[in-house]
Protein backbone atom coordinates (compact mmCIF):
# COMPACT_ATOMS: atom_id res chain seq x y z
CA UNK A 1 0.00 0.00 0.00
CA UNK A 2 1.15 3.87 -1.11
CA UNK A 3 0.23 6.49 0.55
CA UNK A 4 1.48 10.33 -0.64
CA UNK A 5 -0.67 12.65 0.13
CA UNK A 6 -2.07 14.69 2.78
CA UNK A 7 -5.67 13.27 1.33
CA UNK A 8 -4.37 9.74 0.86
CA UNK A 9 -3.37 10.17 4.95
CA UNK A 10 -6.88 12.02 6.22
CA UNK A 11 -8.32 8.99 4.13
CA UNK A 12 -6.76 6.38 5.89
CA UNK A 13 -7.29 7.62 8.62
CA UNK A 14 -10.75 8.05 8.64
CA UNK A 15 -10.76 4.27 7.43
CA UNK A 16 -8.91 3.11 10.41
CA UNK A 17 -11.22 4.57 12.79
CA UNK A 18 -13.81 3.02 11.31
CA UNK A 19 -12.86 -0.05 12.52
CA UNK A 20 -14.18 -1.06 15.97
CA UNK A 21 -10.99 -3.44 16.59
CA UNK A 22 -7.25 -3.26 16.30
CA UNK A 23 -5.75 -2.48 12.87
CA UNK A 24 -2.27 -3.88 12.89
CA UNK A 25 0.30 -2.22 9.78
CA UNK A 26 3.18 -4.63 9.63
CA UNK A 27 6.94 -3.37 7.91
CA UNK A 28 8.70 -5.81 5.62
CA UNK A 29 11.46 -6.35 8.92
CA UNK A 30 8.35 -7.51 10.86
CA UNK A 31 8.01 -4.28 13.03
CA UNK A 32 3.96 -3.61 13.75
CA UNK A 33 2.14 -0.75 14.28
CA UNK A 34 -1.17 -1.02 16.49
CA UNK A 35 -2.85 1.78 14.45
CA UNK A 36 -5.23 2.23 17.14
CA UNK A 37 -3.09 3.88 19.00
CA UNK A 38 -2.16 7.05 18.40
CA UNK A 39 1.59 7.08 18.82
CA UNK A 40 1.86 4.10 16.70
CA UNK A 41 -0.18 5.00 13.87
CA UNK A 42 1.65 8.43 13.86
CA UNK A 43 5.21 6.33 13.76
CA UNK A 44 3.31 3.44 10.85
CA UNK A 45 2.24 6.45 8.68
CA UNK A 46 5.64 8.14 8.68
CA UNK A 47 6.84 4.81 7.65
CA UNK A 48 3.84 4.42 5.27
CA UNK A 49 5.24 7.59 3.94
CA UNK A 50 8.87 6.28 3.25
CA UNK A 51 7.35 3.28 1.44
CA UNK A 52 8.57 3.64 -1.79
CA UNK A 53 8.01 0.35 -2.83
CA UNK A 54 4.54 -0.42 -1.22
CA UNK A 55 5.55 -3.29 0.98
CA UNK A 56 3.61 -2.36 4.24
CA UNK A 57 0.81 -5.00 4.97
CA UNK A 58 -2.29 -4.11 6.39
CA UNK A 59 -4.03 -6.66 9.01
CA UNK A 60 -7.38 -6.67 10.60
CA UNK A 61 -8.76 -8.00 13.47
CA UNK A 62 -12.07 -8.86 12.51
CA UNK A 63 -13.64 -9.31 9.00
CA UNK A 64 -15.78 -6.04 9.06
CA UNK A 65 -12.57 -4.06 9.66
CA UNK A 66 -10.67 -6.07 6.88
CA UNK A 67 -13.95 -4.69 4.64
CA UNK A 68 -13.39 -1.01 5.86
CA UNK A 69 -9.48 -1.37 4.97
CA UNK A 70 -10.58 -2.96 1.68
CA UNK A 71 -12.99 -0.15 0.71
CA UNK A 72 -10.33 2.43 1.76
CA UNK A 73 -8.06 0.18 -0.66
CA UNK A 74 -10.32 -0.11 -3.73
CA UNK A 75 -11.38 3.89 -3.35
CA UNK A 76 -7.26 4.59 -2.75
CA UNK A 77 -6.32 2.80 -6.42
CA UNK A 78 -9.04 3.95 -8.45
CA UNK A 79 -8.30 8.12 -7.56
CA UNK A 80 -4.60 7.08 -8.15
CA UNK A 81 -5.04 5.29 -11.63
Amino acid sequence: MMIRTEKDVASFEEAVNSCRRVVWLVAPDGKQFNLKSEQDRQAGIAMLLKDKFGEMEIFASCPEDEMIMMDFYGRHMRQAA
